[in-house]
């Protein structure tokens, strides 16, 4: 992702070519407060966000 400042979880869903399902898992897994594919991911957490789900993208 290019630029990194609040995303919906679709939209990093959409970027790393996985379900919002594998989104939403991987961001609670890194202790993120996300409940639903239109959910915003906070700035400060956008990293920790892609690193889990390409972490799960992997798998």
């Amino acid at each position: 992702m290019e630029n990194h400042s609040k995303v919906r979880v679709y939209e990093l869903a959409h970027e790393f070519d996985v379900t919002t399902q594998v989104v939403l898992e991987a961001c609670v897994k890194a202790g993120l407060n996300v409940k639903s594919h239109s959910g915003t991911i906070e700035d400060a957490d956008v990293w920790a966000a892609v690193k889990a789900v390409k972490a799960a993208a992997q798998k």
